[in-house]
């Protein structure tokens, strides 16, 4: 049984091209963090990857970006879920550049293909679902164009069936292709391709595809490519890089290199457009130099980076009216980085591969949280469908950004606390119910669950620890019932109900002592709703105990009660009994149930050789993952570790994987 109806209550959004469905850095996704917890984000997922600079776009179930690797330039998708490689398909010869090896445009998902265009100079379109190469041109050659020296930079805009690029060329600066064929289709413009990528506006009331090369802003009618007009905006090394904004009508275009920036008002005069300047602010006092990064524009205010010098090591955070060019404030020496905007925040990636999350208005800056993510890169963040995709010259990260919105409203409840955090107690189905509430919550809604015994030795069995890092701690009482299928069935309600609430689908499951009996069972009946088993002491097999069948001390009364409450009438209907959890072993591993292990070996209440040594070896040959964590001249008591960050960083690591 699935819970395929769970969801955040996150606005979801793809993200299938450069800056977004929009080309402007804004997100329409919601209820997304506000913070990271103190370890960081919740990481989904980190891929292996190669050097480039190409950022990740996302459309349904891929995430896909270029990079070199082996020789070869490669557009790859990866799956949104888990991070494993979809498809990979290659687009040429590894790039090579004295300003960093790797492609640089970022690909562009549309019409179910996706479009790459190299670092120098080849396009190429492929199937999404498959990565089945559909056509590819070199068009550098096709041209007569020289590649631009740091490599062609230019994100492919689609437009219905024409595929627009940068190119460079003597006689064409900007050039579509169709989109099925690849079928060249205009050429517009001449001289340098620069950097930036083009952007379809609506200015003077006509859609216009708006193009910053290396040497000037162009206004270029989509279908037939004329060049409607021209702005010249010479910058030095042809470091046109950020792509245009629109502003109340017009053009806002910025470089760095101390050029500065212009906003350009567009206008249609007798059949014919004038371009005039609604404000300047150039050289090496401007308002606003961005090297690379796009500026945000938010109302009446613009948001973005300001390089000081010529490619300087100093960069601002900086604000200024939209409309006027007059600056509000700075966020001094804020560093290089990228911006993305989602939710009513910033998502500030830094050169040094941080992510930051801020709040901006007119009234200045506010940093809310920070986090390394990544190695040396210039990328934004791409955000899509509740998750942030970031990618250095090695890896693909995927962070969890949704944050989880969870009813924590019982009826009748009340509320106490517990090892320092709130607790809300409630009645479920009769039975004593509580759920421990974390200071600040993991965006995925994950929790841990306590089977049996939820106040013992609670500090060395983790669940403090794992409430402090944002997990949710929960308990259900079923009573002394060693997990028979009534319980079980109590214990899956409950577990439908939290996820109704907003919970995660799939718990972590803490089986102390008999807990064990419980943690496995439920495991077994519901494999998909678990990721995670810490037992700790735990009984494995109930011949063992309380059945007192081998070594172990057996408890005569609890062995009776077991049989009342499985139906058995006789010792051999126990033995004989197919859903013990020696016996459903590979069910679980079958499922990718991580198990942790902590036992002392002196241990004669539960005997570690006939519980959990018996299940370690099983396990391992079903291929699972099943650690033991020892303790040297231990009995049953005490629970749990003096230190028991080791069973966090399991659970941490394979709640990820799952």
């Amino acid at each position: 049984m699935t819970f395929a109806g769970w969801c955040n209550h996150t606005q979801a959004d793809d993200w299938p091209e450069f800056l977004g469905k929009n080309r402007n850095g804004i997100s329409a996704e919601t209820s997304l963090v506000d913070s990271f917890p103190a370890t960081g984000p919740v990481i989904r997922w980190r891929a292996a990857g190669g050097v480039g600079m190409s950022a990740v776009v996302v459309q349904g179930d891929y995430a896909v970006t270029t990079w070199n690797d082996e020789g070869k330039q490669w557009l790859v998708a990866l799956d949104t879920a888990d991070g494993k490689v979809k498809w990979k398909t290659q687009i040429g010869p590894a790039y090579k550049n004295p300003m960093g090896d790797g492609p640089r445009a970022t690909p562009t998902i549309a019409a179910e293909r996706v479009y790459a265009y190299s670092g120098e100079g080849i396009l190429i379109a492929v199937d999404l679902a498959s990565g089945r190469l559909l056509w590819s041109k070199d068009v550098m050659q096709e041209l007569s164009a020289k590649p631009s020296e740091y490599g062609m930079s230019c994100s492919p805009l689609v437009i219905d069936d024409r595929l627009i690029v940068h190119t460079g060329a003597d006689d064409a600066a900007v050039v579509a292709f169709a989109a099925s064929d690849g079928k060249l289709l205009w050429k517009s413009g001449s001289g340098h391709a620069g950097y930036s990528s083009p952007v379809l506006m609506d200015l003077a009331g006509t859609k216009q595809v708006v193009s910053f090369s290396g040497t000037a802003v162009l206004g270029i009618d989509p279908d037939s490519g004329k060049v409607l007009w021209s702005y010249p905006f010479e910058t030095d090394y042809g470091c046109n890089t950020a792509s245009p904004v629109s502003i109340d009508g017009g053009i806002f275009i910025s470089s760095g290199e101390n050029h500065g920036s212009v906003l350009l008002d567009v206008k249609l005069q007798n059949g014919t457009y004038a371009v005039s300047e609604r404000w300047k602010s150039l050289d090496s006092k401007s308002v606003m130099r961005n090297e690379w990064q796009t500026s945000i524009v938010l109302g009446d205010h613009l948001y973005g980076f300001d390089n000081v010098g010529a490619a300087g090591p100093v960069s601002h955070f900086s604000c200024i009216e939209a409309k006027t060019g007059k600056p509000v404030w700075q966020k001094l020496r804020f560093g290089k980085g990228n911006l993305v905007y989602a939710d009513g925040k910033f998502w500030l990636t830094t050169i040094e591969g941080e992510l930051v999350i801020a709040r901006a208005d007119a009234s200045g800056f506010q940093e809310l949280s920070r986090a390394t993510l990544v190695g040396k890169n210039r990328q934004t963040l791409s955000i899509a469908n509740g998750c942030g995709y970031l990618r250095d010259d090695s890896e693909v990260v995927c962070i969890e950004l949704a944050s989880p919105k969870i009813d924590l409203a019982f009826d009748a409840e009340t509320i106490d606390t517990w090892n320092g955090f709130k607790r809300h107690r409630f009645s479920f189905d009769g039975q004593d119910a509580w759920v421990v509430e974390p200071k600040n919550p993991r965006a995925d809604g994950r929790f841990t669950w306590c089977m049996m015994f939820p106040d013992a030795f609670t500090e060395r069995c983790a669940a403090p620890m794992l409430v402090s890092r944002g997990y949710y701690h929960v308990f259900l009482s079923v009573g002394n019932s060693f997990g028979a299928p009534k319980a079980i069935d109590k214990l899956g309600a409950f577990h439908k109900m939290l996820v109704e609430r907003g919970f995660h689908p799939q718990a972590v499951l803490i089986g102390i002592s008999r807990g064990g009996l419980y943690a496995h069972r439920y495991a077994a009946t519901y494999p998909d709703r678990v990721s995670v088993i810490y037992d700790d002491a735990a009984v494995l097999d109930y011949q063992s105990w309380p059945g007192g069948k081998g070594k172990g001390k057996g408890s005569p009364g609890d062995w009776q009660e077991l049989r009342r409450w499985y139906g058995f009438d006789n010792d051999e209907q126990a033995a004989d009994y197919p859903h013990t959890p020696l016996k459903t072993l590979g069910l679980l591993a079958k499922n990718k149930i991580a198990i942790l292990s902590v036992v002392g070996d002196s241990d004669d209440v539960v005997p570690v050789e006939e519980n959990t040594a018996v299940a370690e070896n099983l396990y391992k040959e079903f291929g699972g993952v099943f650690e033991v964590i020892r303790k040297p001249g231990v009995g049953h008591h005490p629970h749990g570790l003096d230190d028991p960050t080791p069973v966090v960083e399991f659970i941490e690591r394979y709640t990820v994987q799952k």
